[in-house]
């Protein structure tokens, strides 16, 4: 699934710089919730294409078939793995994500990260929270506040 193909809003947004990035470091908490009815969706940063061991076909489908045991839809950004920066042009991205899921909430990467993608991914899903609100940041939808 494309970013794009999701219209529908949900309860909580999960933001992680790789395919299995939500899937392990907070699955349980993403499967729980999901079984009590809230509506979820992981949003993937980047394609781990080239990083490990298996082909990009059978990645896309192992993070399809999580997504489908954890209850929740997943797309993928692809902003360049190893190369994810927090630039303008990516925070506006995540934001316009943002504004066209109007999640309640919002999880995403701790800081305290080893791998350079999630230290980005982190800051850049912050920056794009706030960008996500801000009246000044024009894209196709309207502004959204997440509130957690």
């Amino acid at each position: 699934m494309t970013a794009n193909d999701m219209t529908e809003k949900v309860d909580v947004l999960c933001i992680g710089a790789h395919e299995d990035d939500i899937d392990y470091t907070v699955g349980g908490t993403v499967a729980l919730l999901a079984s009590q009815g809230y509506r979820l969706h992981i949003l993937d940063l980047t394609v781990r294409e080239g990083m490990y061991f298996s082909e990009e076909e059978e990645r896309d489908r192992e993070a399809q078939k999580a997504a489908d045991i954890l209850g929740v839809t997943r797309s993928n950004l692809d902003l360049g793995l190893l190369k994810l920066e927090n630039t303008y042009e990516n925070r506006v991205r995540i934001a316009d994500e943002i504004r066209r899921m109007m999640p309640e909430v919002l999880i995403t990467l701790d800081a305290d990260e080893s791998h350079p993608d999630h230290h980005v991914a982190h800051q850049l899903v912050l920056d794009a929270w706030h960008c996500a609100y801000s009246t000044a940041i024009q894209t196709e939808r309207q502004p959204w506040y997440v509130k957690g």
